[in-house]
């Protein structure tokens, strides 16, 4: 068994210089030949007890040069290549090939240039993982103790990782404690790191987010994170998804003053905006596309009326009207705000102060946009269901009707594609939906799965709201299509109150009517929604200890450590193999060969479900079963069919088409003996 000499003791380590020495001796008095040549003449000699595989040209010198007497002045120490093993010498060379005799300084340069490359990969797939995988700092520390017991040449220290910063600044803000990590630096660490073959632009645009963390529900114990994130399109075919820190606020009340709170980014954008950043020869400007927040949120870095004031409607100087213990905004038409209107103060009322966010130069109300996730997923959507689950006997679906309806649902589970991170659950657990399932329902399984299960009012009720939102998500329809959006969401409002109450008109129904301006200014719905944030702040929550006293330095850490990944744009589909099944990847959606993930749109206009994909000559390749539309699947408030919605029959017809020829991937669900086609809006990264 070997033993790595730095594990040896100094007797052990004695005897080994003895039996070089003694080596290297009986050698001096014998006539063998050199083997190397002249230009190797100043390395040791080819000992049977030591190769001179991996020996340096200086030690080998310093060993021909040792004496009987300064035995022990040899340092074996200086190169870990000998291991103890239980052979006839005691030691052996690393090197398992001992026929190789080259010991010039060019090959033993490029032997440990290899090791050294190795070695650096492997600590980064081990950091990546560490990351990744939320990894704690000692269990990292241990398995490292694990991997040097067996030789493996790693650091120690989980901490010499994954680079974790020794220091945390932090500054005071009462209640708690804030930590600014920069606005410049977090955009300087993108650029240097994507490609050269990408051309960087000259002006960046980015939404900032502003929202509350809760940490426990045991305790006020809080996050404020001041989140960052590139618009679509900033980079030309390069993805940079992950949100990214600008700064982090922890306490168990939310910070006393906004203005306090927000001053270190403020300041630094305006610096940033101005002078703007260069990076490998480029000089790059930072603009902010959107402040997107949720209501309480917004209205608390604005320093404005929150959504129960009267004056509280951030987009119209609508004053509300506290009705049956409520406050509601029932007019869908009114004097709208303008920015200018904001900074002067025009609307007493609405402002509660000056908020500094007015120095950083954006429009108060036109760049202050709607967030759908809250207002339309979390708002609006979860109370229709409250309604029709536990709500008026009215309005209410019957209990016999509700588990058919359940287990009518539950069965799309296995029809929805992997570009749904949470599948169909129990309808009984609707009151703990996340904001994505919420979307789930309203954009796709909703407008089948109530169809025989609510009342025809009802479900015309809810198919405003539907085409609405299908419109406004849409890349293609939400400015085409704009104004019939608008006329829906409208009636939708009016009909609201007729159905379940006018006391139900609250913030989140009334803004439903200016959700179609936002749409108008910055593109469809995900555009500038929250859940990129969202997303990234429930992975936030995952890497802290909750019982730490230090939870503010804790979470800085653990962000510094974090790997910024980018994905290259896919110039064509590509088509790759996997144990069961051949998958085709495009930029924003991949499609398969088997169900449910191989149905997709194609230019001319036919569905299509995949059976074969296969490659051709460079190009790539679809075959399938035509999927023939029969009829709408609903006529009214608007005919489904201008949706690309339609109660559709697998036919036996199959044809074969280029994979350019794609346009979206669509979902098809079950009803009846049919299936109802919906093409895909959203993406994964949303």
């Amino acid at each position: 068994m070997y033993k790595p000499i730095r594990f040896l003791s100094q007797r052990q380590k004695r005897n080994i210089r003895k039996q070089i020495l003694r080596g290297v001796t009986n050698f001096s008095n014998s006539n063998i030949s050199q083997r190397n040549d002249l230009s190797h003449a100043t390395t040791a000699p080819q000992i049977n007890t030591l190769p001179s595989t991996r020996a340096s040209t200086s030690r080998s010198t310093s060993i021909a040069n040792y004496s009987g007497e300064n035995y022990s002045s040899l340092n074996i120490d200086q190169e870990a290549d000998l291991k103890w093993s239980d052979g006839e010498n005691g030691f052996i060379s690393n090197n398992s090939d001992t026929d190789s005799d080259c010991n010039c300084s060019e090959c033993m340069n490029s032997f440990y240039s290899t090791k050294n490359t190795n070695k650096d990969l492997f600590i980064s797939e081990l950091k990546q993982w560490a990351s990744e995988c939320n990894i704690a700092l000692n269990h990292l520390s241990k398995l490292l103790h694990i991997l040097k017991k067996h030789d493996i040449d790693v650091p120690v220290d989980a901490r010499t990782v994954l680079k974790t910063p020794r220091l945390v600044t932090t500054n005071l803000i009462k209640p708690g404690e804030y930590c600014h990590l920069g606005l410049k630096s977090s955009i300087l660490k993108d650029l240097e790191n994507i490609p050269s073959t990408v051309k960087i632009p000259s002006l960046i645009k980015i939404n900032i987010n502003i929202d509350g963390l809760p940490l426990s529900k045991s305790s006020g114990s809080q996050f404020w994170p001041i989140l960052g994130w590139y618009i679509p399109g900033t980079f030309k075919d390069l993805f940079i998804k992950k949100p990214f820190i600008v700064g982090i606020y922890h306490g168990h009340q939310k910070p006393d003053s906004p203005n306090q709170f927000l001053k270190s980014f403020v300041d630094e954008f305006v610096e940033l905006k101005v002078s703007g950043v260069e990076v490998k020869g480029v000089k790059v400007y930072v603009q902010i596309n959107a402040l997107i927040c949720d209501a309480p949120a917004k209205s608390y870095v604005t320093c404005t009326k929150g959504h129960t004031g009267y004056h509280g409607c951030s987009k119209c100087t609508q004053e509300g009207d506290f009705f049956k213990n409520r406050m509601t905004f029932p007019e869908t038409a009114n004097v709208l705000r303008t920015d200018s209107s904001f900074i002067n103060k025009i609307d007493e009322d609405h402002h509660l102060g000056v908020s500094i966010l007015e120095n950083l130069g954006i429009g108060m109300v036109t760049q202050i946009p709607l967030d759908y996730m809250h207002l339309v997923c979390l708002g609006v959507m979860k109370k229709l269901l409250q309604f029709w689950f536990k709500g008026r006997q009215d309005v209410r679906i019957p209990n016999l009707p509700f588990q058919e309806l359940n287990s009518f649902y539950l069965s799309f589970k296995s029809y929805m594609t992997n570009d749904f991170a949470r599948k169909p659950r129990s309808l009984t657990d609707s009151d703990r939906f996340k904001a994505a399932e919420f979307r789930q329902i309203l954009l796709y399984t909703g407008v089948v799965a109530f169809r025989d299960f609510l009342s025809e009012k009802l479900y015309k009720h809810f198919l405003y709201l539907f085409c609405a939102i299908r419109i406004l998500a849409s890349p293609n329809m939400c400015v085409r299509l704009n104004g019939t959006a608008q006329y829906l969401l409208e009636e939708f409002i009016k009909m609201y109150g007729q159905i379940y109450g006018r006391e139900y008109i609250t913030h989140n129904v009334h803004n439903l009517c200016h959700l179609c301006q936002d749409v108008l200014k910055f593109g469809c719905l995900d555009n500038f929604s929250a859940f990129a944030p969202e997303s990234y702040m429930h992975s936030i929550k995952k890497k802290v200890c909750v019982q730490s006293a230090k939870l503010l330095q804790q979470i800085v850490k653990r962000v510094s450590e974090e790997e910024r990944t980018h994905t290259l744009g896919i110039a064509k589909p590509k088509l790759t193999t996997k144990p069961n099944y051949i998958e085709l990847l495009f930029d924003s959606f991949c499609l398969t060969n088997v169900s449910p993930n191989n149905c997709c749109l194609l230019k001319n206009g036919v569905y299509l479900q995949i059976s074969n994909l296969w490659e051709d000559k460079g190009e790539c390749l679809i075959e399938g079963n035509v999927i023939a539309p029969q009829e709408s699947f609903f006529s009214e408030p608007i005919d489904s069919s201008r949706l690309g919605i339609h109660l559709s029959k697998i036919t036996n017809n199959k044809i074969t088409s280029y994979s350019q020829e794609v346009i979206c991937k669509c979902l098809l669900l079950p009803y009846k003996n049919c299936w109802v086609l919906l093409p895909l809006l959203h993406k994964t990264d949303t």
